[in-house]
């Protein structure tokens, strides 16, 4: 959880950078930002850097949820297999033949509610972590629509006219 509060923060700075280069863009580059090509490519690898952990945390979420239900699942197949067992052992002598089917009725509803009572466990465990991940997402989205606006609002004020892009510059 920290590793992941670093990256957004990680993220946000580099972000930053990229505004402030907006806000340092000449005023005769109409509509254009000015940012040198190695910054630029060193901000673009860095931000994909900073991603990768926020999802491969969510591959691990679903990976462990899968393997929580699976793992229920196997349970729940093996309580079963177990009861009709021991309910084939118990119908197979004549006397006994309603205590086995009793007793094995029990075996099976109790099987059943223990393994739906399972899997409720791996669905609210689940979902628990999905709302993390989610917030997580959350404040990343929410930073990288704030550094838009931001920059929509410079662009709108007139702040990048009569600015072109340091890549054309370089061209030429």
């Amino acid at each position: 959880m920290v590793d992941d509060i670093e990256r957004i923060r990680t993220i946000e700075k580099l972000l930053d950078e990229l505004e402030s280069y907006a806000q340092k863009t000449p005023f005769f580059f109409p509509h254009r930002i000015v940012i040198p090509d190695q910054e630029f490519f060193r901000i673009c690898m860095a931000l994909r850097d900073g991603l990768p952990g926020v999802l491969k945390e969510a591959q691990h979420v679903v990976k462990e949820r899968d393997s929580f239900i699976e793992n229920a699942k196997r349970e729940h197949r093996k309580i079963l297999e177990t009861a009709e067992q021991r309910m084939r052992e118990l119908v197979s002598e004549d006397v006994i033949v309603r205590e086995a089917q009793h007793e094995a009725e029990r075996i099976l509803a109790a099987a059943r509610e223990e393994g739906e009572e399972t899997k409720r466990e791996a669905l609210i465990y689940t979902d628990e972590l999905l709302e993390k991940l989610s917030e997580s997402f959350g404040n990343t989205l929410q930073t990288v629509n704030n550094g838009r606006r931001m920059i929509r609002r410079l662009l709108d004020r007139g702040e990048g006219e009569g600015q072109e892009s340091a890549l054309q510059v370089n061209e030429e």
